[in-house]
This record gives structure tokens, sequence and C-alpha cells, in this order.
């Protein structure tokens, strides 16, 4: 009986040992197809040359130039629709409006307490 089994786990073994070579070499054979792949180009010479021309053409094409007017305000906007006029907002408006009631009304009507008090 001991020999039986010991028969038996000797074949599983050498068949694992067996798998175990057919995936190994499996991995290698792929790496040597994606290696090859790599270095291979995938198109003839003068699709690559047409490509490395559109990117030169693609880069070339714009190229932009400031100018010290490009940044300096024109008095009046060459759109009608344009207004660059700025006024005061009206929250500030409204700031200025608070800071004469308080100094008109001595400030103690403002609703805030400002005293401190420890």
């Amino acid at each position: 009986m001991g020999n039986e089994e010991e028969e038996e786990d000797n074949e599983e073994e050498e068949e694992d040992e067996e798998k175990e070579k057919k995936f190994f070499a499996l991995i290698r054979s792929t790496r040597e197809m994606r290696d090859r792949l790599r270095n291979v180009p995938n198109g003839s010479k003068e699709e690559e040359e047409k490509k490395k021309q559109e990117e030169k053409s693609v880069a070339a094409v714009w190229n932009p130039i400031f100018q010290p007017k490009d940044f300096m305000e024109e008095s009046k906007s060459k759109n009608p629709l344009v207004v660059n006029d700025a006024g005061p907002s009206s929250s500030s408006k409204r700031e200025q409006e608070q800071v004469k009631e308080t100094k008109e009304g001595g400030g103690e009507d403002s609703g805030l307490d400002l005293k401190l008090s420890l």
C-alpha cells in the first residue's frame, strides 16, 4: 500500500512540475512577443514620417506673442456690448451710508455691542 501512494504522489509531483514548466514557458514566450512588438514599428517609414511632420506642424501653428498694448485698457471697447467702466458697488455705498449714520447718531443704535467684558 505504501508503494502505491508514493507512486501516485510522484506522478502528481511530476505533473505539477510539467505544468509549472509549461506555465513559465508561456510567460517567457509572451514577454518575447511583447518585446518584439515594442521594437517593431507599427507602420511603414512613410507613415511615421507623416506623423512626425504633423506633430511639428501642429506645434508650429500657434505661437503667441504678447505686446504691452495687449494688456492696456482701451478707453472705448471695440464691442459696444461690453462695458468696461467699473463703478462703486452697491455694498460699498451701503457701508458709506452706515459710516455716516454712526458718525451722526453716535453709533450706539447700530445694533452691535462692541464693548468687551471679562
